[in-house]
């Protein structure tokens, strides 16, 4: 059975997010990396965030995490752009079948080489 990509498929309450980080740096190391980088940046009121057991990557060598938060989902989507912006990471969503990135660029899911963990 093949598994969706994360993103493709609404689900009520939760939002899909994909953050630009090293193939070896896990979920844990970004999420200690966030409180290190950008202390002051506000801890969502509810909710949480986890990661999607999956990569992308995209043409020109981005490895993209994905991850998945609800609860307080502005708040978490803000802790998240802010981290990116402040340490120079891009980051992306799926919308419509494509991947957006940060930085402009958008490509089809066609285009992507999806890599999930077991």
């Amino acid at each position: 059975m093949l598994r969706p990509i994360p993103g493709t498929q609404e689900v009520s309450g939760r939002e899909f997010m994909y953050i630009e980080s090293k193939e070896s740096e896990t979920f844990h190391q970004l999420a200690n990396s966030i409180s290190a980088v950008c202390p002051s940046i506000a801890i969502p009121r509810s909710g949480g965030a986890i990661e999607e057991k999956v990569r992308v990557k995209v043409k020109n060598e981005i490895s993209l995490l994905g991850i998945s938060y609800k609860g307080d989902v502005q708040g978490w989507r803000e802790r998240f752009v802010k981290f990116c912006e402040a340490s120079g990471r891009k980051y992306a969503f799926i919308k419509q079948g494509r991947l957006s990135i940060s930085d402009g660029s958008s490509f089809s899911i066609e285009e992507l080489e999806i890599c999930f963990e077991q």
